[in-house]
């Protein structure tokens, strides 16, 4: 589940330059207005796999909850992982400016991020705050530099004082990130990714290498198959351990899809033991 997280995360980054609303970024179909989504531990009865208990994880909460405006961009969340309830502004562009959520674990604190355009509506800025107790304070800003695409092909990250915490560039092959390299704030590579696609532009292999020294190695390795649906059907990933040694896993995911061709059921399995179950209960326009 975790490990899909990070995919939807890491695809919704790639195309946020691209002209897509949050339903095509989250392969959603037809006009959804909310998506409420439960978490089960898999049990296997009488040779059949079946929910037990909501998962309690803390990334995973028990109720997921996304709502959308009618443009197909997501304007409020709820439970979501640390940062508990998160609501959207818009532009009247339809870009993204605002961001307000509230902690799950401390109701007296929240955090805001806002975001800046020029005039091609190209993200330029982003601006992140913590909030305790009426109190705002400024966390970290990012600033963009981006090719004619508004693709972001430099990033550079400050604290609040002002001082460079660490950037990194991108370069792009049809729209999407093929490769980033991430340094440190003296300037220093510390690690590379690098990306491939299928066809449909569905990330299919992504290597990521740590680098200490000018002595790079790769420390995770995530292979992508997907259906007809576009939906991730395989995702065999290697890691490397404390112990500097592969550890190499496989997950598999069975969909159920309602008449929209969007998934209702997804039953998670690693290494061919079914460990999760994902139910949605989506509603439409």
């Amino acid at each position: 589940m975790k490990k899909l997280a990070i995919i939807i995360l890491a695809l919704f980054v790639m195309g946020c330059s691209e002209n897509k609303n949050d339903l095509i970024k989250q392969n959603l179909k037809g006009e959804v207005k909310s998506i409420t989504e439960n978490t089960y531990f898999a049990i296997e009865k009488f040779g059949e796999i079946t929910k037990g208990d909501k998962s309690n994880e803390f990334y995973e909460l028990d109720n997921n909850f996304k709502l959308f405006n009618d443009l197909g961009n997501l304007i409020e969340q709820k439970n979501v992982w640390k940062r508990g309830n998160i609501k959207y502004k818009y532009d009247s562009n339809n870009n993204l400016i605002e961001e307000k959520s509230f902690k799950n674990y401390d109701r007296s604190s929240s955090e805001l991020i806002t975001y800046e355009y020029n005039l091609k509506n190209h993200l330029i800025e982003k601006n992140e705050f913590e909030i305790i107790e009426g109190k705002t304070k400024l966390d970290r800003k990012s600033k963009y530099i981006n090719d004619e695409s508004g693709n972001p092909t430099l990033t550079s990250v400050y604290y609040s004082d002002g001082l460079l915490r660490f950037k990194y560039t991108d370069e792009y092959i049809n729209g999407k990130i093929r490769k980033e390299n991430r340094f440190g704030k003296d300037g220093e590579l510390t690690s590379k990714y690098i990306y491939s696609y299928d066809n449909n532009g569905n990330i299919i292999k992504e290597i990521k290498y740590s680098i200490n020294n000018s002595i790079s190695f790769v420390f995770e390795t995530n292979i992508y198959k997907y259906n007809d649906k576009k939906d991730v059907i395989e995702n065999i990933s290697s890691t490397l351990n404390i112990l500097l040694k592969n550890e190499t896993n496989k997950f598999n995911y069975v969909y159920s899809y309602d008449k929209k061709n969007n998934f209702i059921k997804k039953i998670i399995f690693k290494d061919g033991t079914p460990t999760k179950i994902i139910e949605r209960v989506i509603e439409y326009y």
